[in-house]
């Protein structure tokens, strides 16, 4: 599993993400979009999900990101409930 920063240092950004890895990957690669951002791939106590697991579990790596408004992104480490104008 990592969890870490994706850079674009060409352009001075970086984007949060996690991604968990199968042991036995199909070779294909599910992106989660969630207002969690990357928390919604794991439960209370830092396990995979129950969905999250059930990917994993059927060979496919899942990766989410902390984009703008969300997760570690946002303000208060809380999801938005509204657009920001």
């Amino acid at each position: 599993d990592y969890d870490g920063v994706l850079r674009l240092e060409s352009a001075g950004e970086e984007v949060p993400v996690a991604f968990l890895y199968p042991k036995n990957w199909n070779r294909k690669v599910i992106l989660w979009a969630d207002p969690k951002g990357k928390r919604a791939l794991r439960a209370e106590g830092g396990a995979p999900s129950a969905v999250a697991s059930t990917l994993v579990d059927a060979g496919f790596a899942v990766g989410a990101v902390d984009v703008f408004g969300t997760g570690s992104a946002s303000s208060d480490g809380q999801a938005l409930d509204h657009q920001p104008r």
